[in-house]
């Protein structure tokens, strides 16, 4: 091979070493780019799979959070309907079971007793003595602050089984389940009006309180009902309070008829009342050193038509229970209206008592109806006196005491009826500024008797002439009692000693034959 031949082997050989390096080069590069996509597609890659578990991420914690206040809505709801239900059987200030929760467990032991012969409840049914006068005293802060602690002893007295609940007011109930003798409801009795007669530190005031128990029992009768029961306690509760403040009775036969006969005896009233059935009656009022008729006190006369005379002592407490002693004091004034013109007859002095319930005073609506009868009465009838008992007239002093002197304004006297029995306070006495006091007939019936009475009544009178008050003596049956009156300077007095009340149409005839 010559040298030209080799020359341009050479260099062709150059050429394809060159044009290898340029391959390689080039491979090179195109392996670098590809790795560099390859790097650039994986970290694309990573970055859209991180975007996507972000993504996830948010969209399941936004989930959580949407579940999590699901729940809690859901939970608060449930919560609020709890709430709800809870007071819906239960009363917002004890936080004790109310009367329609009550009644549902009732009657869930009485299905349990009428199925189990041998198993007893018992039903307590207590009301606190006189809780109206603390409430009006102290306010209604304190009241519900008694009642508060009142429901927290309660609960002391009883097992947990048994049920505490508060009806209403002043009145709370007691379920004893599965009794097992009288014993052992008497000593519930007994604990729980001690625990309540302890005395109360409320708002730097000491209370006292009593209550009054009356108790039935479960098995009287195969008919008995949740409301049987509860009538029949609370029946026994108000004997209780007849009987003395501060006790418990248990209901009996003997309550049952008389519950029974109470509640003909008010249907009876309201026929007797609806068809003018009643009739009036003045009882006398003496001057004892005049020896003269100085007034008359207005009462009612019931002839039965079977059961003949009906005194007042006999209806007026079921009026009073059944709330009918409006209805009565009405009926009263309707008929003195209609006899007004017969009344004019009477000399302008000699003065006519009417004895009204305290009903009256309460509310304005009962006020403004009372005075628009003592306006028409007024024209026809000067000489006329309101009187009003005194242990009613202090349970609830200020707003009875407002009331009596818008009448007063009406120009007629007042009287308080029963004085000595309610403990009215002198103060109490001259805010009322009475013009008459009648004496409770207690007083009176002990007078012979008891030298503590007669001291008293010298008292009475004192006091009535220094204050200017008229002293009447009421329930006068004897002439030695006339005497002593007249000796301890009560001058004033009605009663069976000389004359009973009189029809209306004889009082006239025996106004001028009256002879001490």
């Amino acid at each position: 091979m010559d040298s030209t031949a080799k020359d341009a082997l050479s260099l062709e050989n150059r050429h394809l070493k060159q044009r290898l390096e340029e391959a390689q080069q080039q491979l090179e590069q195109a392996r670098e780019e590809l790795l560099s996509a390859s790097q650039a597609q994986a970290k694309f890659e990573i970055q859209q799979h991180q975007a996507l578990e972000q993504l996830v991420k948010a969209r399941t914690e936004k989930m959580e959070q949407l579940n999590h206040a699901l729940q809690c809505e859901v939970q608060q709801r449930r919560k609020a309907e709890q709430q709800l239900m809870f007071d819906a059987r239960h009363d917002s200030l004890t936080q004790l079971p109310n009367r329609a929760l009550f009644h549902d467990r009732l009657a869930q032991a009485l299905r349990h007793v009428k199925r189990h012969p041998g198993d007893n409840l018992a039903l307590l049914f207590i009301d606190l003595d006189k809780f109206k006068s603390i409430n009006d005293s102290f306010g209604h802060n304190v009241g519900d602050a008694l009642l508060i602690e009142v429901a927290q002893r309660l609960l002391l007295c009883i097992r947990d089984n048994d049920t505490l609940a508060r009806l209403s007011g002043d009145e709370f109930v007691i379920l004893l389940d599965s009794i097992d003798s009288r014993t052992a409801v008497r000593d519930v009795a007994e604990r729980v009006i001690s625990t309540i007669a302890e005395p109360y530190q409320l708002e730097g005031n000491s209370i006292y309180c009593s209550a009054s128990v009356g108790i039935a029992l479960s098995g009287r009768h195969q008919f008995e009902t949740s409301a049987s029961l509860l009538r029949d306690a609370d029946a026994a509760m108000y004997q209780a309070k007849h009987t003395g403040r501060g006790s418990y009775v248990f209901f009996d036969q003997e309550l049952h008829r008389n519950q029974l006969s109470q509640a003909h005896l008010e249907n009876e009233l309201r026929h007797a009342l609806s068809h003018k059935e009643l009739d009036l009656y003045l009882m006398p009022l003496y001057h004892l050193d005049q020896a003269q008729i100085t007034g008359y006190e207005v009462l009612l006369r019931w002839q039965h038509p079977t059961r003949g005379l009906i005194l007042p002592r006999e209806f007026l407490p079921v009026a009073s229970q059944s709330g009918l002693m409006l209805e009565v004091d009405r009926y009263v004034l309707q008929a003195l209206e209609k006899a007004a013109d017969q009344l004019q007859s009477l000399p302008s002095n000699v003065q006519l008592q009417i004895n009204l319930s305290t009903d009256h005073l309460k509310h304005q609506t009962n006020l403004g109806k009372l005075m628009r009868v003592i306006r028409r009465l007024r024209a026809r009838l000067s000489n006329l006196a309101l009187e009003f008992d005194e242990q009613s007239l202090n349970q609830g002093f200020k707003q009875h005491l407002e009331s009596i002197q818008r009448l007063r304004r009406l120009k007629v006297q007042i009287g308080i009826d029963g004085y000595g029995a309610g403990y009215s306070s002198f103060l109490a006495l001259t805010d009322l500024d009475a013009d008459y006091l009648k004496m409770d007939r207690q007083f009176v019936n002990s007078l012979i008797d008891s030298d503590r009475s007669q001291n008293l009544v010298k008292s009475f009178a004192a006091m009535a002439r220094n204050l200017s008050y008229q002293l009447i003596a009421s329930g006068v049956e004897h002439p030695k009692q006339v005497s002593l009156l007249r000796q301890l300077g009560c001058t004033q007095a009605q009663g069976y000693w000389h004359s009973e009340p009189l029809p209306l149409e004889e009082v006239i005839a025996h106004y001028h034959h009256v002879d001490l």
